[in-house]
Order: C-alpha cells, then sequence, then structure tokens
C-alpha cells in the first residue's frame, strides 16, 4: 500500500477504512488546533473514531498514520476521494517554512502518484481537485469552517509553486495585476525555495511587481529557516535606485527555532533582489526562504 517516503510512519491507527478510497480526488488541509503529539495520541485512541493520513509537525517531516489507498476518518463526506494532512498548531497560524515544505513534497507526489492537479480547490465539497481545506467543504464535510484557517488557505499558491518546481514542471504564467483595492488584505506568499548543501551564494529575484510603494506593494517580508542543523548566513538586498547593501551582521538560523526575519520587519521599499550568503561550518545544512507580502 502507497506510503510516502518522506514521511514517518506511525501507524497503524484503529479509526479507518482498509482499502476504502473511491479516487484521490487532492489534498484537504487541516488545523489540529494542539500538538502533533497530542494528535498521534488522540488518533491511536479507538474512542475518538477520527484520522488523518498525514500530519506536519511545525519542525521536522511528516507523519503518516494511514496509507493512501486506505479511508482516513477526517472529512465525514470527503472521506472516500481525499487525502488529508493535519497541521500542527492553532487556526490563524500560518504554516512555517518547514510545514510549508513538507506540504509542496506531499502534493508533488500526490501528483506523480494519483494524477492529482496541482491547482487550488475552493469548492471540493462539488468535486473540484486539487489543494482545498476543511471548512471549504461545508457542512457536508463536518461544519469545520475555521479549519485550517484563512492564513494557511493563502498560502496554498506558494505551495503549489514549490510543488511544480519539484516536479520540474513550467510555473502557472503570471496573472494580470488586479486594481490595487482601498483596504489591506493579505496576500499569499509569492516566492519560496530550498538553499540546498553546498550552496555558496543565492541571489532571489522578487517577482513584479517588486516592493515599489509606486506599485502598490509594501510589508513584504523575508524569512529563513532550518530544520536539520544550524546555519549563519549573510544577506544583502538589492534595492531599486541603491543597488547592494548588506546587515552588517551574521544571521544565525537554528534548527530549534522558528522562522528567522534577518530584517526585523518588513523590507525596504524598492528591493527587487536578496542575496544569502553562507559562512561558517554550515554548507552542509539544507534552509529554506519565504516571501511574502500584503498589498496595499
Amino acid at each position: 500500500m502507497p506510503r510516502f517516503e518522506r514521511a514517518v510512519w506511525r501507524g497503524p491507527v484503529p479509526n479507518m477504512t482498509p482499502g476504502g478510497m473511491r479516487s484521490h480526488r487532492g489534498l484537504v488541509l487541516h488545523i489540529q488546533e494542539g500538538s502533533e503529539a497530542g494528535t498521534d495520541a488522540w488518533f491511536h485512541n479507538p474512542s475518538s473514531q477520527v484520522s488523518a493520513h498525514f500530519g506536519n509537525p511545525k519542525t521536522g517531516p511528516l507523519d503518516q498514520w494511514v496509507d493512501t489507498d486506505d479511508r482516513a476518518w477526517a472529512e465525514v463526506a470527503g472521506n472516500s476521494d481525499w487525502i488529508s494532512v493535519e497541521n500542527e498548531g492553532h487556526s490563524g497560524d500560518q504554516l512555517t517554512a518547514s510545514q510549508l515544505e513538507n506540504i509542496a513534497q506531499l502534493f508533488a507526489w500526490l501528483h506523480t502518484t494519483y494524477a492529482v492537479p496541482l491547482a487550488i480547490s475552493d469548492t471540493p465539497a462539488s468535486g473540484t481537485p486539487g489543494l482545498t481545506g476543511h471548512g471549504l467543504g461545508g457542512a457536508d464535510w463536518g461544519g469545520h469552517y475555521d479549519c485550517p484557517g484563512t492564513p494557511i488557505l493563502d498560502q496554498r499558491a506558494a505551495i503549489i509553486a514549490r510543488a511544480r518546481q519539484l516536479i520540474g514542471a513550467a510555473p502557472d504564467p503570471a496573472p494580470t495585476p488586479a486594481p490595487v483595492p482601498t483596504t489591506e488584505d493579505d496576500m499569499p506568499a509569492f516566492a519560496t525555495g530550498e538553499i540546498k548543501p553546498g550552496d555558496g551564494a543565492v541571489t532571489i529575484v522578487c517577482p513584479p511587481p517588486a516592493n515599489l510603494g509606486a506599485a502598490g506593494w509594501g510589508n513584504v517580508w523575508f524569512s529563513l529557516g532550518c530544520d536539520f542543523g544550524d546555519a549563519e548566513v549573510r544577506v544583502a538586498v538589492y534595492t531599486h535606485g541603491a543597488g547592494w547593501s548588506e546587515i552588517d551582521q551574521d544571521i544565525k538560523v537554528t534548527a530549534a527555532g522558528d522562522r528567522v526575519n534577518p530584517h526585523g520587519g518588513p523590507l525596504p521599499d524598492g528591493v527587487q533582489k536578496i542575496s544569502i550568503r553562507r559562512v561558517g561550518p554550515s554548507h552542509d545544512v539544507p534552509m529554506a526562504y519565504l516571501v511574502e507580502a500584503a498589498h496595499r
């Protein structure tokens, strides 16, 4: 039975239906409203009558409780057709860099294994395949409307972009820019990726529109994460009209910590490129980066 090779097997659990999958329409994002350890214990309790295929801790690899050809008990009416993943945290949280990478790796695998389309699904109860959220299934899926929460749903575009990168697919064509709204709306991450072991200096080119006030974009945030060791880097930004400038200190990114924001806040207006250069004995540690923004 299919098991995702990048996940740690935590099964079997009593709450599932062997061979119960009718189809594999896509991946459903959940939020645990708690910890990975607590969710693991709950799924192994027969009286809970719930389970999910995968769990996604804030750091470290995925856990897998149910084979993907068996039916997990996570979305009521959606159980027979959807793969489920529980994310450690609470509704209103964003995925960490590690969690986002885990979901992208899983979604890419589901695409190659079951031909799940690399697309967003906002109407899963109607059968639209792709990447969706538990609450989007509505009352038929249990009425959990805050699961996993808007911040995680807004990260689906970044997850799909990373999954396409993992399978070597061409990126989606850039959409036509929407009119600038009169109020600030949260926007998803729009650049994410991995700095692999051995990479010396990596330059991220921020996709247009860059962080230019005249273009209506601001509050662009950049962060780094490490799950498998500590790393130390130097960060520089290329600003429109000013060229390169380097942060005058080494930035430490630890496996024990959460994402690190080298600037301590939004990037300066006009940033078009970000350079990350490793320093110290950290060249064998993979790192993840994330760039996200709010439209203003």
